[in-house]
């Protein structure tokens, strides 16, 4: 049953929803089924490091990181998207965190 298509009631339509809705559970769950049996590793969780093990962040990338950040108020698309991205891999290439940069403190 298509989406567009006219329901003679509610009743009906509600019926061809739950049928949607099963249809879409069992596909995920054949996927999981094939996912797990093909031996792919669990998601890995990321966790917050805590504050007294979190590394400084050197100023050299603080400043770059500042250039940078200026371009994110550019009028231009691909000059906001390029800036974001530079900033993310400047990030994730010094092996900080943006809750190190912005010093966010964690909440324990």
């Amino acid at each position: 049953m298509g989406r567009n298509r006219e329901y003679a009631d509610n009743a009906d339509r509600q019926r061809a929803y739950r049928e949607r809705k099963k249809a879409e559970e069992a596909w995920l769950r054949e996927e999981l089924r094939r996912a797990r049996s093909a031996g792919l590793p669990p998601r890995k969780r990321t966790r917050r490091v805590p504050a007294w093990k979190r590394r400084p962040v050197p100023d050299e990338l603080l400043k770059k990181l500042a250039r940078v950040m200026n371009m994110l108020g550019s009028p231009y698309d691909y000059e906001r998207d390029n800036a974001s991205r530079a900033a993310a891999k400047m990030v994730k290439d010094a092996g900080v965190d943006w809750f190190d940069i912005l010093n966010i403190p964690d909440d324990e």
